[in-house]
């Protein structure tokens, strides 16, 4: 469990969102990439540079903007992803359970998590069948039958060239899978905490 304990609003969340954490929260995130808006914007500044030797009249004045594209966007989204922690706490405040280390989703972990429940475990088959209505490669690992505690897998795998991207994805079906089947299986197996590792 983390130090601020389980998740109820906002006190196990980051007090501030790291700029990855805000990207996690929208398709656009990776927009917000400065390494990748960098290597694009060089890319373009080469071809721009061999286009302009080819056509001299397009003028630096045309192809200087073009170049800045990238950067410009990035900065934008950027910007506009600032306010995703109050979002997240917004949406929190929905879940009929709470959630323990939402931090590591958000920072592009957080691919295994946990499930307790209150009292009686439902079978692995039923919360197979749940996962995969989410994610069709999620899967359970563990029951620990003592303790209460189903161990599963959200089956997204990282992204070595968009790790932003599959950050959004898992963050994404990670809300799906709380709001709706597990939202629904604790209405007949109450869920005592949902941590993420």
């Amino acid at each position: 469990m983390s130090e601020a304990g389980p998740l109820r609003g906002d006190s196990s969340l980051a007090e501030r969102f790291t700029p990855q954490m805000n990207a996690a929260t929208s398709r656009f995130g990776a927009v917000s990439d400065i390494p990748i808006a960098f290597a694009v914007t060089a890319v373009l500044v080469v071809v721009l540079v061999l286009l302009h030797r080819v056509v001299p009249s397009l003028g630096l004045a045309v192809l200087g903007p073009i170049a800045a594209v990238p950067l410009v966007a990035c900065v934008v989204v950027h910007v506009a992803l600032r306010g995703a922690r109050k979002q997240v706490v917004a949406w929190v405040a929905t879940v009929p359970f709470p959630l323990d280390n939402l931090n590591a989703v958000l920072s592009g972990a957080g691919e295994y998590f946990t499930i307790q429940f209150a009292a009686g475990l439902p079978s692995r088959e039923s919360v197979n069948t749940l996962l995969e209505t989410v994610c069709p490669r999620g899967f359970v690992i563990d029951i620990d039958e003592g303790q209460r505690i189903i161990s599963a897998r959200f089956g997204i795998d990282d992204s070595k060239h968009n790790p932003l991207g599959s950050a959004y994805e898992r963050y994404e079906r990670m809300r799906e899978l709380v709001s709706g089947p597990l939202s629904q299986l604790h209405a007949t197996h109450p869920i005592a905490l949902l941590r993420f590792l």
